[in-house]
């Protein structure tokens, strides 16, 4: 996942595979995104990972987990959430979703 840069933009160099996305129909797959930023930012606090996870979510694709926003580098808490995401990525496939 690319980063973000100014205001909230998605970096020139990721926007040919974030173009890409709205292509594909990904009907039947399911998908989470997650990411890391730094909330000294604000507001554009890990905007990359909320694109591409609106991009994604209009291919078909069933959200098996709700976006994951990492604070700088993942602590205790963290991995503890990773693993509730994961957990949750794989109970959506399991049932087919």
């Amino acid at each position: 996942m690319p980063y973000t840069d100014g205001e909230g933009e998605l970096p020139d160099e990721g926007m040919d595979f974030y173009d890409d996305i709205q292509d594909l129909d990904l009907t039947g797959k399911v998908f989470g995104v997650t990411g890391s930023g730094d909330t000294f930012y604000g507001d554009d606090y890990c905007k990359a990972v909320t694109y591409f996870d609106k991009q994604i979510a209009g291919t078909g694709a069933t959200r098996g987990a709700e976006p994951l926003f990492i604070n700088l580098q993942a602590d205790d808490e963290d991995k503890k959430h990773l693993d509730a995401f994961t957990d949750s990525l794989l109970k959506s496939v399991s049932q087919g979703a």
